[in-house]
């Protein structure tokens, strides 16, 4: 009895975790026992992910999916557009008198984390082709009845699909036009299916991605504002990349370790301090790896499988496209000193935060530190310029295959890395330069000279950048000063040259309280990169020989013409969607001691 309750209990959590959504496998509705294979559209899109929710356009059309960039529209709207020839099909076979029966078409749609995956089914029973196909000719079938094909003219393998099919048709319903063929043999039920009579079906699958994307506008300054996405904007507590040194420093000429440093010690000592007196020691360097500017990265699936009874064809699209400008940046921040204990009358304390900032041509853990999506690193290059179209076509008829191309190019590819410039002097960026064909400047003289002379543009930039400091005492905000400046609640800082250092002071409010520890952090944010920039226009040069004697000499060269400059006003970007926006860190400890009797249990000299 016993064991019999144990295996219902387990059968009963078995039940719930399937019919959970969180575990639910998400399974291709079959509509009238068709059924797409393993490598549609929808299997890839869907297959084991997790599905949030399944249901209908209209119980789920409300979901805003990502029409453009900053631009969102309800599920509900963009379906009727995509699918306006899919409906507009299926209101032609309405009432048609070449169908048994009236047509069928389901919704199915699937919200994943980042898509939306939307499959429209339409099914009908043809019993005159002729007549459907002038009514509906996206349906596929043959305008009129092609010549019937023998037997003799199948090979073996059609042969056994077509004596297994008839054995299915046999059994389909009184007044099925596939049934009255079959029940005529096996040629006559091939001249059927080829002539378009019975269930034909039209699946149409299109992905919606949900994933917001950044937005580009132009201010009445003439500046371009980059603006990320808030809902995919993360604030994280920088923990990555960690270097400390043990340089000790101190405000006083003798030097006592901090008493909140004995648990990491191996040995310590016990002795009196004098009153009144304060003393830190040790350093913290940490680095931050950062992101500014903008990507936009879309893709668009689309697929048709026309099914029919002795197979289906199927034609799939897709396309994406990524332009972006990414800005990589490195904070490194050091704190001075971390460890500090004040022993006596209640004062003010300060600790000194070194920033360094520098702009550079990242790689691939620099990228997928600071939190950007997979989908977004393009081989982390700086600028992006991505254009790239794929097809798909799958044939297969008379019970085999006869054909199955998938391929994808990419059209378009000048993706560059390049070094954002931190600074005020022009530093070359980009350049460019068009084809010979399309400014006619190719050079052929036959026998003597071929080349050409390409007019192009170089884009130089300077730039500079910004961020906001602040401090933290016991987790609450400190005041904090630049350069002796005034104290407030935050200090901007600016960076006009690369490596250059700003030093930010966080202070630290007296207290009376006796053996109180006070934690000391800070953070940085709201990253800022300004960049002016100019273009200059050029020339590219390549000429070889081809006159005897001189044939295998070439001469090249790129001519700018700098007096010529054009300014192009500034750029601003801000941190990029979809990584940290705020980095934070909490080294210091800083101990009060206002018994001048207390005894403080310190590390050795």
């Amino acid at each position: 009895m016993g064991g019999a309750v144990k295996r219902t209990w387990w059968v009963w959590w078995a039940l719930v975790l399937v019919a959970s959504p969180a575990f639910a496998q998400p399974r291709r509705a079959v509509n009238g026992g068709s059924e797409l294979e393993d490598d549609s559209l929808w299997a890839r899109s869907v297959g084991s992910r997790r599905v949030r929710r399944q249901g209908t356009v209209a119980s789920l059309g409300a979901i805003e999916v990502a029409a453009g960039p900053g631009r969102r529209q309800p599920l509900r709207d963009v379906v009727r557009a995509v699918f306006a020839e899919h409906d507009d099909m299926t209101t032609r076979l309405r009432g048609n008198r070449g169908l048994i029966g009236t047509p069928t078409t389901v919704d199915e749609a699937y919200e994943l984390d980042d898509r939306v995956v939307v499959v429209r089914t339409t099914r009908v029973n043809v019993s005159n082709p002729t007549e459907v196909a002038r009514a509906a000719p996206s349906l596929g079938l043959p305008a009129r009845a092609p010549r019937p094909s023998r037997l003799t003219d199948l090979d073996a393998e059609s042969r056994a699909g077509l004596a297994a099919y008839r054995a299915e048709a046999l059994r389909r319903p009184a007044g099925d036009p596939l049934r009255a063929a079959a029940e005529r043999g096996e040629e006559a039920l091939l001249q059927a299916i080829e002539a378009g009579y019975g269930e034909t079906e039209i699946v149409d699958t299109v992905v919606f991605p949900t994933t917001e994307v950044a937005s580009v506008s132009r201010g009445a300054n003439g500046t371009y504002e980059i603006t990320p996405s808030t809902s995919t904007v993360a604030s994280a507590t920088a923990t990555r990349t960690t270097t400390s040194t043990s340089t000790t420093t101190s405000r006083t000429s003798s030097v006592t370790p901090s008493a909140s440093t004995v648990a990491t010690q191996t040995t310590t000592a016990t002795r009196s301090m004098p009153s009144s007196t304060f003393d830190g020691t040790r350093s913290d360097q940490r680095n931050f790896e950062m992101l500014n500017g903008f990507t936009h990265t879309r893709s668009w699936e689309w697929e048709r499988k026309w099914s029919f009874p002795s197979g289906y064809l199927k034609v799939g699209a897709s396309a994406s496209y990524g332009l972006g400008v990414r800005i990589p940046i490195m904070l490194r921040a050091t704190m001075d000193p971390t460890h500090m204990v004040r022993r006596g009358m209640p004062n003010e304390d300060w600790v000194d935060v070194v920033v360094n900032a520098r702009t550079l041509d990242a790689g691939s853990s620099h990228y997928t530190a600071t939190g950007l999506p997979n989908n977004e690193l393009f081989d982390n290059d700086e600028f992006v310029l991505h254009l790239g179209f794929g097809y798909k076509v799958k044939f297969r008829a008379l019970w085999k295959n006869w054909i199955d191309i998938d391929e994808y190019r990419d059209l378009i590819d000048e993706s560059r890395d390049f070094e954002p410039p931190l600074g005020g002097d022009w530093q070359e960026v980009l350049d460019f330069f068009l084809p010979a064909e399309l400014t006619h400047s190719s050079v052929r003289i036959p026998a003597v000279i071929e080349g050409s002379v390409r007019a192009g543009v170089r884009i130089d930039a300077r730039g500079e950048l910004a961020l906001d400091a602040m401090g933290t005492v016991a987790s609450r905000s400190a005041q904090v000063s630049q350069d002796g400046g005034a104290r407030m609640n935050a200090t901007r800082m600016v960076f006009d040259d690369q490596g250059e250092a700003h030093t930010f002071r966080i202070h630290i409010p007296s207290t009376n309280v006796n053996a109180q520890e006070r934690s000391v952090g800070y953070s940085l944010s709201n990253l800022v990169y300004t960049a002016e920039l100019s273009a200059v226009p050029g020339a590219k040069v390549t000429l070889e020989s081809l006159v005897p004697g001189f044939k295998g000499h070439s001469w090249s060269t790129v001519i700018w013409l700098n007096d010529f400059r054009i300014r192009l006003g500034e750029t601003s970007f801000s941190t990029h969607a979809g990584t940290r926006r705020t980095v934070s860190a909490t080294p210091g400890q800083l101990t009060y001691y206002t018994d001048v009797n207390e005894r403080v249990v310190l590390p050795p000299d």
